[in-house]
């Protein structure tokens, strides 16, 4: 979650190659910093089930980059930021 990049509109040139679409879907303070479930809009392992994404910012980029629920953004990462914890 540390190393994914939020975004609110292209960011142009990067190094990052990855880059996922979604929106804020859930939003909640974890002492410094907010935790933000992104939701992917897919599906996850084929099934019903949506594909969310957690990433953390500071109170300061919540609110720099108006991190609202349903708000649009883009997420950008290394391929060795991402680790699978589980399969719902």
């Amino acid at each position: 979650g540390d190393d994914v990049l939020v975004a609110t509109e292209d960011p142009g040139a990067v190094s990052a190659r990855n880059v996922l679409e979604g929106r804020v879907a859930t939003a909640t303070q974890r002492g410094a910093y907010v935790a933000l479930g992104i939701d992917l809009g897919g599906e996850a392992g084929g099934d019903a089930r949506r594909l969310v994404i957690e990433t953390h910012v500071t109170e300061g980029a919540l609110r720099d980059l108006d991190l609202e629920l349903g708000r649009s953004v883009l997420l950008l990462f290394k391929t060795r930021s991402i680790a699978i914890l589980a399969r719902r």
